[in-house]
């Protein structure tokens, strides 16, 4: 009677488990270790700009030069803050007169033009908009990505969550952000948006978010967003791009896109549909 040896034994049991339990990570595994987790070269990196720097210091022109050239950035950075300052503020009292404004006629001033006005359920600049859209990525990535975003006039809040799935494994990130709106013209919206995000897959991360959402009205029932997100989750920074076409009736809309997210050198990419509300 034979007898299997112990490391024979021992040897398909390791192999049973790795079949069961495969190392290698799949794509959202390897999106969530990117966004969190630094990576080595980063620091040796900047070790070397250190020492680069150090030796641009040591090749510097006369003193004289040096001081003409720090008042030639600082009288440009103050008149940069200035009109930067003047179109944040022009966005954003168009943002007020358009909800001072609200009808459902377009009004016309004594020129003939369109006056700054709000319909209700405008896309451009709604009060209250439920969204829920279905992603098909790369990599057999497929998600579900819903937002809910509220505001009056200048000031708007939003919440989302991104929930991707692979097979065997999910992903779910979210935002929560305090945007700060801005119009110029009855058919262009810009928003300042910052807050706080988490990761959650096989841990739980929080980090900060900073987004520049961007509408314009194509036509009467036709408009295209731009959503840009920037994370920073300890990693790489972790970046999303999202590409509208919408068309709406009344306040009900049908969205059609594209979305990218990235961190390091792991991205996944894909096509969206789903549909809108909007008050």
């Amino acid at each position: 009677m034979t007898h299997t040896a112990p490391y024979k034994r021992l040897l398909t049991s390791l192999m049973i488990s790795l079949l069961v339990n495969p190392v290698l990570a799949g794509t959202l595994d390897d999106l969530e270790t990117q966004s969190t987790q630094k990576s080595k070269s980063s620091s040796k990196s900047n070790s070397s700009s250190g020492t680069y720097r150090s030796s641009q210091d040591n090749d510097s022109g006369s003193p004289i030069d040096g001081a003409i050239a720090v008042i030639d950035l600082t009288v440009a950075a103050i008149e940069l803050t200035f009109k930067a300052v003047e179109v944040l503020a022009v966005g954003a009292g168009d943002s007020v007169e358009r909800y001072q404004n609200s009808s459902s006629n377009i009004k016309v001033n004594e020129s003939g033009e369109a006056s700054l006005f709000r319909k209700k359920g405008d896309p451009i600049l709604p009060t209250l908009r439920l969204s829920s859209l279905w992603l098909n990525g790369s990599n057999n990535v497929s998600g579900q990505l819903n937002r809910v975003e509220a505001g009056f006039g200048f000031i708007g809040i939003s919440h989302s969550q991104n929930r991707l799935t692979e097979p065997d494994d999910k992903l779910t990130i979210k935002h929560t952000l305090v945007h700060y709106r801005m119009s110029f013209g009855n058919d262009l919206s810009w928003d300042l948006a910052f807050g706080k995000g988490k990761i959650i897959g096989n841990q739980r991360h929080s980090g900060n978010v900073f987004a520049m959402p961007v509408r314009l009205r194509l036509s009467e029932s036709v408009h295209f967003e731009y959503y840009p997100v920037w994370s920073n989750y300890g990693g790489s920074r972790l970046s999303e791009h999202q590409l509208s076409v919408n068309w709406q009736r009344e306040k009900v809309g049908l969205s059609v896109g594209f979305k990218t997210l990235k961190a390091g050198d792991t991205s996944v990419n894909g096509l969206f549909a789903g549909l809108y509300v909007n008050f």
